[in-house]
């Protein structure tokens, strides 16, 4: 049963009552928790903030054949293509500094 928090106020019916006997005072005290009800008529719409719902997983499809992949050929051919691409990069840049080096030279002969 729940004893604190906004979960008693909401689901928790409590009374106290005393009885004076000839060889003292009885008190009882009585809580009933109340369900959760989502039309609201015999219980709170709300249901209780621990309570779990638990989702029936999908169905697989079962496995017929063993599979296997090989992920090492796919990193492979990334590897030489991002070669192949800097090669071709620091191509374009020698290039591009041979141009520039050979217009500054023929400034200098004259």
């Amino acid at each position: 049963m729940i004893h604190s928090g906004q979960p008693v106020r909401d689901f928790i019916d409590s009374a106290t009552r005393h009885v004076l006997l000839r060889q003292g005072v009885l008190g009882i005290k009585v809580k009933i928790m109340r369900g959760s009800d989502p039309e609201g008529k015999s219980g709170p719409q709300k249901s209780l903030p621990d309570s779990v719902t638990i989702i029936e997983p999908k169905e697989e499809q079962p496995v017929l054949q063993p599979l296997s992949q090989d992920y090492g050929a796919k990193a492979l051919a990334a590897q030489q293509l991002a070669e192949q691409q800097r090669l071709a990069e620091q191509q374009e840049a020698e290039a591009a500094g041979q141009g520039a080096g050979a217009e500054d030279g023929e400034g200098m002969q004259e």
